[in-house]
């Protein structure tokens, strides 16, 4: 009669690693093998770069501020633009005072009446306050910087134009509010996490990154192998060997924009019977191999009379996710 048993278990599932089981022949005069396998890779995922926030101060010719610092921190502070009657400066020199905090800077521009300058104004554009922004200089003008809290570096700036910056007309007053900044999904801190919520990848899973940005230091645009942290968070490796074994490629900076992964379809992953009589070494069985390279296959071996003890069920993943179920049925007299 047939005594019908369902292993090995840790087949009966989703497996994108190598899976493999031993069944124990003693007092069995033959046996049957069947497998059902069906492509079971998720749906193509998502994860975002750290987005910076930025900020418009609305002159004659816009300047656009974007924050050094990366995330939601810089969201809805404030950078407030100040501008002086021109005042006796030294010789060619500009006056920017930095105050204030870093959620309410204050930039205070002083322009030059000439006074000590041979009768000869020196005014400040808002391209003159662009490259002070960003540079910390003014080509051709001498600026002098008071800035106690290290404001200045906590944004760049693009835009501007030719127009002078004047007390109580262009750009005084005006302030740019910081928004648009966007938290990442990577965490590059320690253990180059990636968080994709409800993502339903495995272990071993092969996946090709792509990307509508810049892809972060340490990731090229090929395949990669998964490492499943949590049900939302998973990791990198170059290799399913690497996957298995745990070791991650190292992510060094961020990247920006909006990256892809997709599952590789389930094909090349191989099925096989092996036997062994002393449960150490395994040999394959010759005809009992098989590759499951279409979406949903199903497979039945029968052995009759074994000449061994121990027989290893074996599945090797080349790509994609599947379940894959294994049922063993042995016969015994």
């Amino acid at each position: 009669m047939y005594s019908s048993i369902t292993k090995p278990a840790n087949l009966n599932t989703s497996v994108s690693t190598i899976q493999s089981s031993v069944i124990e022949l003693d007092g069995v005069s033959g046996f049957s093998v069947q497998s059902n396998y069906v492509d079971a890779a998720p749906a193509a995922k998502t994860f975002t770069s750290l987005t910076a926030a930025t900020g418009v101060l609305d002159i004659t010719n816009d300047i656009t501020l974007t924050s050094v610092a990366k995330g939601t921190a810089r969201n809805t502070t404030t950078f407030t633009l100040q501008v002086l009657t021109a005042a006796a400066n030294p010789t060619n020199t500009i006056l920017f005072a930095f105050t204030g905090t870093a959620a309410a800077i204050i930039c205070t521009v002083t322009p030059n009446a000439g006074t000590n300058n041979t009768a000869t104004p020196v005014p400040v554009t808002s391209a003159d306050l662009v490259q002070l922004i960003t540079a910390g200089i003014v080509t051709g003008k001498v600026p002098t910087i008071t800035d106690l809290s290290s404001l200045r570096v906590l944004q760049t700036a693009t835009g501007g134009g030719s127009a002078d910056l004047v007390d109580a007309g262009e750009g005084d007053g005006s302030v740019a509010t910081f928004s648009g900044g966007l938290n990442t999904t990577l965490n590059i801190v320690d253990v180059e996490t990636i968080a994709i919520t409800a993502h339903g990848y495995l272990t071993g899973t092969k996946v090709a990154l792509t990307t509508a940005g810049t892809l972060p230091t340490g990731l090229t645009a090929t395949d990669y192998w998964i490492i499943r942290n949590s049900a939302d968070s998973i990791s990198l490796a170059s290799s399913l060997t690497n996957a298995v074994a745990g070791t991650l490629v190292d992510i060094t900076a961020e990247g920006t924009g909006t990256h892809t992964l997709t599952p590789t379809a389930a094909t090349g992953n191989v099925l096989k019977l092996m036997k062994s009589n002393d449960n150490v070494n395994f040999l394959d069985i010759a005809s009992q191999t098989v590759t499951l390279a279409t979406s949903t296959t199903t497979t039945i071996w029968e052995i009759a009379s074994p000449t061994y003890r121990y027989v290893k069920v074996l599945y090797t993943p080349a790509a994609g996710q599947v379940t894959l179920k294994v049922i063993v049925n042995q016969l015994k007299p």
